[in-house]
């Protein structure tokens, strides 16, 4: 029940971060909150996601404490991006300007990544995995092709 729920209404955070605004000569310091949505992604953002998390790379052994902070950093920096994608979509190039979402894309990933806790960023990142439903995706992917390959029983009767 809880699963279905979170797939149809989706799941929302809020982020605090500063942003300097220019007046004149002088740049004031707004505090500014932004609030998230993700919601259950279309194919074209489930397509995106799933790259993403090809790119995570844990198979290296860490061998000293600055590998492992390289690895951390990259891994946040990872997860930031696919919160963002999460949260944005990635839409049609037919009727979205692509460059446009991308930077909207790469400024929603610096915000998180800044601005966000490791230990929030690491559960609204399980969230996205969880809410991409990808186990139900791939089931019925695998159901489509059995159907592909069984032979179609003919209706009609020969004479």
């Amino acid at each position: 029940m809880e699963h279905e729920t979170l797939l149809q209404r989706g799941f929302v955070f809020t982020i605090t971060y500063k942003k300097r605004i220019r007046f004149w000569k002088y740049g004031i310091v707004r505090i500014v909150k932004k609030k998230v949505t993700i919601h259950q992604p279309p194919l074209s953002t489930l397509s995106a996601l799933a790259t993403e998390f090809l790119k995570f790379d844990f198979e290296n052994e860490i061998s000293n404490h600055k590998e492992g902070s390289k690895l951390a950093v990259d891994t946040c920096r990872q997860v930031s991006s696919v919160i963002a994608i999460a949260s944005i979509g990635i839409h049609d190039p037919k009727v979205v300007d692509k460059e446009k979402e991308q930077i909207q894309i790469e400024e929603l990933t610096d915000i998180i990544y800044y601005n966000m806790t490791p230990d929030l960023l690491f559960k609204i990142g399980t969230m996205v995995r969880f809410i991409m439903n990808i186990g139900n995706f791939t089931t019925s992917i695998s159901l489509i092709k059995d159907l592909k390959k069984s032979l179609p029983t003919l209706i009609e009767k020969e004479d």
